[in-house]
């Protein structure tokens, strides 16, 4: 069983995880917003080691911590590479649209679809689902959805910015759609739901077209 730790950080309230493989508590950490003191500060608590970073996307809300975390501990930073471009460009990113500090970093691992990070007991899937951005991914565990902003309770990631397409994102919806079984589905932003729920109560996933 994997143990999954949920921090909410910086402006935009993003939610940033870590996930701990219950044998040899080696973690991964997804989406670090803010605040890397605080999510080391997590990581000591629970008696973990950092092994990876992993980004969902590349906004510069959800990659904010990335390069600090990097520097402090020494985990390599994983994105998939459409979205590598944004992590040191202010404007691709969205950092440009708040007046807050912007931290630049660099890709060190290139995800792709299929992709099994692995330490002990802890396995994490790449899924790509582009829409929300060009190199859009979710990583699965377990029973367990770490959907980034393409996927929240009841809604989905918008689609206007640099790389978003709204059909693209359709396409990768329905591919979680098709899914077998329940997951956990732990958003990018707001509160955690499932895929059930999703399936029956999110517009956006049950009509395999829509506008945005």
């Amino acid at each position: 069983m994997t143990e999954v730790k949920k921090l909410v950080l910086g402006a935009l309230q993003v939610n940033t995880y870590i996930a701990i493989a219950s044998d040899t508590k080696e973690a991964v950490v997804v989406d670090p917003s803010d605040s890397p003191k605080r999510i080391i500060a997590a990581l000591e608590e629970c008696g973990a080691t950092l092994k990876a970073i992993l980004l969902t996307h590349g906004h510069f809300d959800h990659t904010g911590a990335a390069g600090e975390l990097k520097m402090f501990t020494g985990a390599p930073i994983y994105v998939h590479s459409h979205d590598a471009v944004m992590l040191n460009d202010m404007n691709r990113s969205y950092a440009s649209m708040l007046p807050q500090a912007f931290h630049p970093c660099e890709a060190d691992v290139l995800v792709k679809e299929g992709d099994v990070i692995a330490f002990g007991a802890l396995r994490l899937t790449v899924m790509e689902t582009p829409g929300h951005s060009g190199g859009s991914v979710i990583y699965v565990c377990d029973n367990v959805i770490f959907s980034g902003d393409t996927l929240f309770a009841g809604s989905v990631g918008r689609t206007d910015g640099w790389s978003g397409d709204a059909a693209v994102q359709a396409q990768s919806l329905a591919k979680i759609k098709a899914l077998q079984g329940d997951y956990r589905v732990l958003p990018g932003h707001g509160g955690e739901t499932t895929l059930l729920r999703e399936k029956r109560e999110n517009p956006f996933m049950i009509d395999d077209l829509y506008e945005l």
